[in-house]
């Protein structure tokens, strides 16, 4: 079920910053794959509105634990909506969250880039764009 405007009860607890109701919502189901009718998932429109909070808690949700030994932990993220790069096609998706986070104008976009968002950027530049 959704809104006039595609969203999600997910896509809700976005925008209303409400991570206890995302956590409940999840939990009960949810799917965190739905576009709205921007072609925004939860986990882009939180990139798009620069709310680190919900992106983190939709992030970590997302995580899969690869392996752990003792305080060490190889974690795996989904980077189909975080990556800029279509799978389809491999094209551009300006919907990707790190598109909303590197064009976004809003200054609290720049608290996004530490951890995963970092590191995917450095990789980019390493393999595609430090040689030129």
């Amino acid at each position: 079920m959704t809104d006039t405007n595609g969203n999600t009860v997910v896509h809700l607890t976005v925008i209303h910053d409400l991570p206890e109701m995302f956590n409940l919502a999840y939990s009960s189901g949810a799917s965190l794959s739905i576009r709205n009718n921007l072609e925004l998932t939860p986990l882009a429109l939180a990139a798009r509105l620069a709310n680190k909070r919900m992106f983190s808690l939709i992030l970590e949700s997302e995580m899969d634990i690869v392996w752990r030994y003792g305080n060490i932990v190889c974690k795996a993220y989904p980077l189909l909506e975080v990556d800029t790069i279509r799978e389809e096609d491999g094209g551009l998706n300006p919907n990707s969250v790190l598109a909303n986070v590197v064009y976004g104008g809003k200054s609290s976009h720049l608290d996004f880039f530490d951890g995963l968002l970092e590191e995917l950027l450095k990789s980019k530049w390493e393999a595609f764009a430090k040689r030129r």
